[in-house]
């Protein structure tokens, strides 16, 4: 399986074929704390044409997720959600996401959104980076 297929398994707590897997809901059992350079989360089906669509990520699980793996971040690691806002709870996951990343202390990450406004349901880029203090900076 791809990145994209074992990021979304993770998030749903389902293997492709839709097995149950031994992944927790939140994401945090196999989240290193504050050790993470780049966490990528791909939200909505798994991907694939023939992919079973009644997979599908979920807005709680996704926030607590997302939330674990901003907690684990390194300085200077970095986390892309790419939410897909055209299906049923989509729009509403993707939002719940990106208020959570809104309110991020700005001193410690840099919060940003990515959307393609002249096109319906284009997926939507959010990204945080976690910022390198001066000393963290000066230890490398």
């Amino acid at each position: 399986t791809g990145f994209a297929t074992q990021a979304k398994s993770h998030l749903t707590g389902r293997s492709a074929d839709g097995e149950r897997t031994g992944a927790s809901d939140d994401g945090s059992s196999s989240v290193a704390s504050r050790g993470v350079g780049v966490a990528c989360f791909n939200l909505g089906y798994l991907p694939g044409a023939d992919s079973d669509k009644s997979v599908v990520t979920e807005t709680t699980s996704t926030v607590r997720a997302v939330r674990a793996a901003i907690a684990a971040l390194r300085p200077g690691g970095v986390l892309t959600v790419v939410g897909y806002v055209g299906h049923a709870g989509g729009a509403e996951e993707t939002e719940a996401v990106a208020a959570l990343v809104a309110t991020l202390d700005p001193k410690t990450f840099t919060a940003a959104t990515h959307a393609v406004v002249n096109r319906e349901n284009c997926p939507r880029l959010i990204v945080v980076h976690r910022k390198e203090t001066t000393v963290e900076r000066n230890r490398t």
